[in-house]
């Protein structure tokens, strides 16, 4: 009976250990399925931080784009007010070039006017200086 108990006793070890080494057979799996994982986290956290960083420069570069294009509408926006008063000033001045087209148009029909009438007048004055012929 002493055997027996022995045995069961060895048995019993023995199912434990080999319980103990599935055990730590599985531990061992997880852990290297962990490691697995937490590789894979770290590289993803790796891309994510380079993505970041690389999104940080397109942000950098599309703010000092942005205020590029605003000084180009500034710049814009002041050289089309510079042409705005330019063509104001061109509407004015050719306003006052039709007005004195029309001023000087009407002193030309006023001296045709008091040519034809000097003219009348000057051929009347020597019809009657002219002597008369004897008949």
């Amino acid at each position: 009976m002493l055997g027996i108990k022995v045995n069961k006793n060895v048995l019993l070890i023995t199912a434990l250990l080999l319980a103990a080494l599935f055990l730590n057979l599985k531990l061992i799996s997880s852990l290297g399925s962990l490691r697995s994982d937490l590789k894979r986290e770290r590289q993803a956290r790796l891309n994510i931080e380079g993505n970041l960083k690389v999104m940080e420069a397109q942000r950098s570069s599309l703010a000092k784009e942005k205020k590029d294009l605003q000084e180009s509408v500034k710049s814009l926006e002041a050289d089309l007010e510079q042409e705005r008063f330019s063509l104001k000033s061109t509407q004015e001045s050719l306003q006052n070039s039709e007005n004195a087209n029309k001023y000087l148009s009407a002193r030309l029909e006023q001296a045709k006017s008091l040519a034809d009438y000097l003219e009348k007048d000057l051929k009347a004055a020597l019809l009657r200086c002219r002597p008369k012929a004897k008949k």
